[in-house]
């Protein structure tokens, strides 16, 4: 038998996306429309691979398939009541090409096959006894696979069952009426590990706990009346079970209000949303509402919130708990706090917490950046959104300093040198903000900030491309025409945005870690070798220049330091200083120049940052706390 429509084609338009729970759901559905009291799902597969295997029989002891019955099911969108859609038997030949129905009804039994082809198949016989019941049987699933072995995994079909049906369910065993439902699985080749083992579970609605209520009014353009229907019951030795939704049509829309993952185990907790606003509206195959998508927001809002008010209503001790997760969230993102919904912090996912509190932050940047004039309020609220975002930068800076200090001697000196600036990249002063998160010289100095130019790994040639000067190449040998050497960084800075007037420079040298006492001397001669190229300069046109190089320390380089003149300064680790004398040219004997250079350890330089980091970050979180303070006073 089949539809009086082309039924696969109406399938791929009404249930595309739907999921296999839908051929229960929706097989349930009609047992409770035929007044069933008993419904049994029986599923068998050989081996979770094999979905050849796999069939499903669900039997009812409804009033079966009568004359109308038969005729309601034979035609789409011919329905009972406006609660139905007259769609969902199309949910079974999403999966299944072949459904064979058997149903009694009085002495008359019905047999018929649900599929595709043309053939109006119904057989009627007669039967010597009275009966009622409809059996199912779906074969030759249509899929390549089952997407999760939980669609056939008894204990979680009831709770995806009791979740979709609750509001029914519970209107029910309120009305006096009787329902109990059995599924089992039955697996030739188990599968353990998957749960995937001979296994059943009972059901009656008689166990469905009395539901407490909540009311809320939320004024929008209209009042929306939203009603909260809840239960929290402890199961001792028992996984915790959270069945959370929007109610409508007697069904529901799965929405998770809080993360079971943060609920205390061993607890059973049902949140049912109604409104009047929602009957009516969900889409013909009831997995979402057609309802404004405004409207839809601010009700799983509301929604999370008197979740979240029953829950530390009735479980004081969890308070502890999510005021821990709130101590963290404002130490991690102190740029949020004032964002962060504080109610419903540690009930709900942590990233949705931080995702909420981030779109709220940046509509505050863009109404502070769109507004054409700032009266005194706004000017107010720029300022705090600038110390939001100096504050969120400073936490980027934090988590570089970190991976700074998680560098060994195993890796290379590239790994610290592309943190710092990424190798053969060039930064200037136009693009500065663009490029505030891709270079960080800041390790360095705050100063070093005030860049005109950063240029990472680059032959001096190009740099003297860069300065606007040309070498006169004292120190090439063998008909050379152009300088050697690559300085890890050069920082230039010039009051000309094109560098074409007078310059500072700061020349950087990175050695890894781990390397011996030969290799640490070398980063002496590789600077004083940069010298000797750039200072033919001075001071016509770099008037000021210094040079840093940063390496691992240990004893004997210290020693050797010392020896040769250096002086230890203030830092936080090792940092010495000395004035190294150079000889510009080779030719003339009598041009010495003497250049500052600085060597210091990784420790200095990481806890140097890192002191002046937490200044910063100290400065700005008073500041945002006295923002919210003064904002609370005035509200």
């Amino acid at each position: 038998m089949r539809l009086n429509v082309v039924t696969n084609k109406a399938a791929q338009l009404f249930f595309s996306n739907t999921s296999l729970q839908y051929v229960y759901y929706e097989a349930i559905a009609n047992a409770i429309d035929a007044h069933a009291t008993k419904i049994e799902i029986n599923i068998n597969i050989d081996k979770f691979s094999d979905v050849s295997t796999f069939n499903i029989a669900i039997k009812d002891n409804g009033d079966g398939f009568t004359d109308e019955n038969f005729d309601r099911f034979r035609s789409l969108l011919a329905v009972a009541d406006e609660s139905h859609k007259g769609l969902g038997r199309l949910v079974y030949i999403t999966y299944f090409n072949k459904i064979k129905i058997e149903s009694a009804y009085g002495k008359k039994k019905r047999k018929f096959v649900f599929d595709n082809s043309d053939d109006d198949n119904c057989e009627i016989i007669d039967i010597e006894e009275s009966k009622h019941y409809t059996l199912l049987k779906f074969e030759n699933y249509n899929k390549t696979r089952i997407y999760d072995s939980k669609f056939i995994i008894p204990y979680e079909i009831k709770e995806d069952i009791l979740r979709h049906f609750y509001p029914s369910f519970f209107q029910m065993k309120k009305d006096g009426k009787q329902l109990e439902i059995l599924i089992s699985l039955e697996v030739a080749s188990p599968e353990p590990e998957k749960g995937l083992v001979d296994s059943s579970v009972e059901f009656n609605i008689s166990e469905i706990p009395e539901l407490e209520k909540k009311e809320m009014e939320v004024q929008q353009d209209f009042f929306a009346k939203y009603t909260l229907l809840y239960s929290i019951k402890q199961t001792l030795g028992m996984p915790t079970v959270l069945i959370s939704a929007l109610c409508s049509d007697g069904r529901t829309i799965a929405y998770n209000a809080v993360s079971k993952n943060n609920l205390p185990a061993e607890y059973e907790m049902v949140f049912l949303l109604e409104s009047e606003l929602f009957e009516g509206k969900t889409n013909p195959n009831r997995e979402s509402l057609d309802v404004d998508e405004e409207l839809l927001k601010s009700a799983k809002k509301a929604f999370t919130k008197m979740v979240a008010d029953v829950i530390r209503e009735k479980l004081p001790e969890i308070a502890s708990h999510n005021k821990k997760i709130q101590d963290s969230l404002h130490k991690k993102f102190p740029h949020l706090v004032g964002y962060f919904e504080e109610d419903t912090i540690g009930l709900i996912d942590k990233d949705s917490t931080i995702y909420d509190a981030q779109v709220k932050f940046f509509n505050e940047q863009r109404k502070t950046l769109e507004a054409d004039k700032l009266d005194d309020k706004q000017y107010e609220l720029s300022l705090n959104v600038a110390s939001r975002v100096l504050t969120e930068y400073i936490l980027y800076r934090t988590k570089i300093i970190e991976k700074l200090k998680s560098i060994t001697p195993s890796d290379k000196e590239s790994s610290i040198h592309n943190i710092i600036a990424p190798k053969t990249s060039k930064f200037t002063v136009s693009k500065k903000i663009n490029d505030i998160y891709n270079n960080n010289v800041w390790v360095l100095d705050d100063k070093y900030m005030a860049y005109s130019k950063i240029l990472s790994d680059k032959e001096l040639e190009d740099i003297y491309g860069e300065i606007h000067v040309k070498g006169s190449l004292p120190y090439a040998e063998n008909g050379e025409k152009k300088e050697s050497g690559r300085p890890d960084l050069t920082i230039v800075f010039s009051d000309a945005p094109e560098c074409e007037g007078k310059i500072d420079v700061v020349i950087v040298e990175l050695k890894r870690l781990g390397i011996d006492l030969a290799k640490r001397e070398e980063i002496i001669s590789q600077l004083k070798q940069r010298a000797r190229r750039l200072m033919e300069f001075y001071p016509d046109k770099i008037q000021r220049i210094w040079f840093y190089g940063v390496i691992d320390f240990d004893k004997e380089f210290k020693s050797s330091l010392i020896e040769n003149g250096y002086k230890k300064i203030f830092s936080f680790g090792e940092n010495y200083y000395n004035k190294e004398h150079i000889i510009v040219d080779p030719d003339n004997i009598d041009n010495v120049q003497d250049i500052d250079v600085f060597i210091l350890d990784y420790k200095a330089l990481l806890e140097d940052a890192e002191k002046r980091n937490s200044t910063f970050l100290d400065i700005l979180k008073t500041s945002i706390q006295n923002s919210i303070k003064k904002e609370s006073e005035n509200s």
